[in-house]
């Protein structure tokens, strides 16, 4: 089970290959659950993960874990189809990568790098010090995007 945050991570990369029915749906669920755990404290995100494990939310959390188990349901759907797999791996930033029998999606987090990467270089008293950002890929495929 994914975290709500990954999930709306895939959420937005499966939007850009889901059909026009479903688009508007995930969008609304996407922005609907942003909104929601931006207010959540700690403690309330912890809360929702585990009633999310469970089944079973506290009635403070339960419309948000209803739009998450929803989402969950949209993203099912399309992660079951060979043709949407292949459409994600083709036109977004998910790769698809095969092991012993076993496909795992691989879902690269921006966010967290360019966050990590603004940290190379540091604001002082004296002015600002000069850094540099090194990505370093040990995926040899051919058709990498990394």
């Amino acid at each position: 089970m994914l975290s709500p945050i990954r999930l709306i991570q895939l959420a937005a990369n499966v939007v850009q290959v889901a059909t026009k029915e479903d688009k508007s749906e995930i969008e609304r669920l996407i922005a609907a659950i942003r909104r929601v755990l931006q207010t959540l404290e700690p403690q309330q995100y912890q809360q929702l993960l585990n009633s999310l494990k469970q089944g079973e939310a506290p009635p403070k959390l339960a419309g948000v874990a209803k739009l998450v188990q929803r989402l969950q349901e949209l993203m099912k759907k399309y992660l079951s189809s060979e043709e949407y797999l292949e459409r994600l791996s083709r036109e977004t930033a998910v790769q698809l990568v095969q092991e012993d029998g076993s496909l795992t999606l691989v879902l690269p987090d921006v966010l967290t790098y360019i966050q990590a990467s603004g940290r190379s270089s540091r604001l002082y008293a004296g002015g600002i010090s000069k850094g540099l950002s090194v990505i370093i890929s040990d995926d040899p495929s051919p058709g990498s995007k990394a």
